[in-house]
């Protein structure tokens, strides 16, 4: 038993990294995506609705999914810090909205 427990945490250090990669989408308003990526918007070490509120507008809502397939980029990516809203998001032009 204590040989294959030892087995197991070998294999799960040995996997690719894209095995445990995730999709961080942020959700505003009538859920239009304002930001979509596989780094996570927000510093994840400490709590969520703080860092949330700290980076996006009241409303906004962290959706975390194990799905990557469809997981294009929307927004600055590799970002911690204040959101400027007054443009479209990348990959947004103005009035388009991605759901």
């Amino acid at each position: 038993m204590k040989r294959a427990l030892i087995l197991a945490t070998l294999a799960l250090g040995l996997a690719p990294a894209s095995v445990f990669a995730m999709c961080y989408t942020v959700l505003g308003a009538n859920a239009v995506v304002v930001w979509r990526g596989t780094n996570t918007p927000i510093d994840l070490s400490k709590p969520v609705t703080a860092g949330m509120r700290a980076v996006f507008p009241a409303g906004t809502h962290l959706v975390i999914s194990d799905e990557t397939t469809g997981c294009t980029p929307v927004g600055p990516q590799n970002f911690f810090g204040p959101m400027d809203f007054s443009r479209p998001p990348v990959g947004m032009g103005p009035g388009e909205a991605t759901r």
